[in-house]
């Protein structure tokens, strides 16, 4: 039976997808193959078909709790929270070592706003492997959402120490001292994590807008344009891009940034008031109006472009 490892030399995924449907159809008793075919579905996102793997393997011999975390990755990628929580409590019972399983058990139940249980997850998580950096991550989370912004910081900052290239917990960092006002912290982690992951986008737009709030619109404009370089439809970088631009006094530029949102999103409703103040500036009162009548259709409470569009038909 060929190895799974797909880093086994001169074993390609598909060599081994191939030896794996030949055993399978050899051996239709044997539960490994069907595991291990499960693990391959999953890398290509066919999920249904590892979903039918994994039953089949369980169907076999359900004694073992690698089969049941198998199940458990799968049904976190389907969504199915309840039923890889179910999966992980099987696993669990089994005597599961790995503190993956755990870690995905305490990142559903924060999903389900299961805080408390979430926790008990993260801490098991972190018994079984004390370096665990995303624990710690998660745990943050669930101070966040408890509103104990003092100990989600603690947990970040061990996260970073424990692992200086986390990206996600400085970046996480990063947000919570913008909210705080405190940018001078707030620039210093976000740095840190786009020197952990140059290639991430959203690091880059969560700088962007610090640079926004201190009202560096250079900086920002830097930072957002490299994001839609990264995700050319990153909407709300288009958005902020162009909100830089129009606080610079740039309108042409702001103008085209708002049109690639629109292009984009054409739902995002508040960037049709924005657009409109935009051409009401470059003295296109005629197309600032379809702009705010817009605004007006997906939001009939939009009070700011109600006033724009009847100052714009007084004009007239």
């Amino acid at each position: 039976m060929v190895d799974l490892d797909k880093n086994a030399p001169g074993v390609t995924i598909n060599a081994q997808f191939e030896s794996l449907n030949k055993d399978i159809a050899s051996e239709p008793d044997n539960p490994v193959p069907y595991f291990r075919r499960s693990k391959i579905f999953l890398e290509r996102q066919e999920l249904n078909n590892a979903l039918l793997d994994i039953s089949s393997a369980i169907n076999l011999d359900s004694t073992k709790s690698e089969y049941y975390f198998q199940m458990a990755k799968i049904y976190r990628k389907m969504n199915k929270f309840m039923d890889g929580l179910a999966a992980i409590y099987k696993a669990d019972k089994l005597n599961c070592p790995d503190p993956e399983l755990f870690l995905l058990g305490g990142e559903m139940y924060f999903i389900l706003k299961e805080y408390k249980k979430s926790m008990v997850y993260l801490n098991k998580t972190l018994y079984l492997n004390k370096f665990e950096s995303r624990a710690h991550f998660y745990i943050s989370l669930n101070y966040l959402e408890t509103g104990d912004t003092l100990s989600a910081i603690h947990s970040l900052e061990t996260a970073v120490t424990q692992n200086t290239d986390y990206a996600e917990g400085y970046d996480q960092l990063a947000v919570i001292h913008d909210s705080k006002k405190d940018y001078k912290s707030a620039l210093e982690y976000a740095t840190s994590a786009i020197s952990s992951k140059k290639d991430a986008p959203a690091l880059y737009y969560n700088r962007g807008t610090i640079f926004f709030h201190t009202g560096n619109y250079d900086k920002s404009i830097e930072d957002f344009q490299q994001a839609i370089t990264l995700d050319s439809l990153h909407y709300l970088a288009w958005y902020n891009l162009g909100t830089s631009y129009y606080n610079k006094k740039n309108y042409q530029s702001a103008g085209k940034c708002f049109q690639k949102v629109i292009d984009t999103k054409p739902e995002y409703q508040p960037v049709y008031f924005i657009f409109g103040q935009t051409l009401e500036w470059l003295n296109n009162d005629s197309l600032a109006a379809v702009q705010y009548a817009k605004a007006i259709e997906l939001d009939n409470k939009d009070e700011k472009s109600v006033k724009a569009l009847k100052k714009i038909e007084n004009r007239k």
